[in-house]
């Protein structure tokens, strides 16, 4: 199977959020992975890029916290990785108070190591979605934006919490 980073942590994470009481048995997500034809070596990276994920999460910045009134400049790098709409999908979440500009900066950098050319903005939602999940003081945007990316109500339009 010709499958991304991405495909295997999408993977892994249905797997997560199946095993609602802990994490799932680890041997049998990476049997899944090979049996659906995914390489050890990509499952490999893709549970490395997960680990450091959740290791390097930042914590939410301080109310007077110099980064709290930046404006963001994406490299040439990052405009060809992160579409215009996945780039102002960011810019909105982040005027609308649900990601801060540490988590902004984690978000993007998680993005940007991913195995892909481009992240189509379905994709990098994803990982805005998996980053609020585990971002502490993000829990109330949470759901909001599993509306929003599992499509729950798609004649309604989410409202932030």
């Amino acid at each position: 199977m010709k499958g991304s980073m991405l495909d295997i942590l999408v993977r892994v994470f249905n797997a997560v959020n199946h095993e609602r009481y802990g994490e799932p048995e680890m041997p049998n997500v990476i049997d899944s992975l090979l049996d659906a034809g995914f390489t050890y070596e990509h499952i490999r990276r893709a549970l490395d890029w997960r680990d450091r994920f959740v290791e390097e999460m930042p914590q939410p910045l301080a109310a007077d916290h110099p980064l709290r009134h930046s404006t963001r400049i994406f490299t040439p790098e990052e405009c060809k990785k992160l579409p215009p709409d996945a780039r102002a999908f960011l810019q909105k979440m982040e005027n609308d108070g649900i990601v801060d500009a540490g988590l902004r900066e984690f978000i993007i950098e998680q993005a940007m190591g991913l195995d892909l050319d481009e992240i189509k903005t379905p994709y990098f939602m994803w990982v805005v979605y998996v980053a609020l999940e585990h971002h502490t003081g993000c829990k109330q945007n949470f759901s909001w934006m599993e509306d929003l990316i599992l499509g729950h109500d798609p004649n309604k339009t989410p409202v932030i919490h």
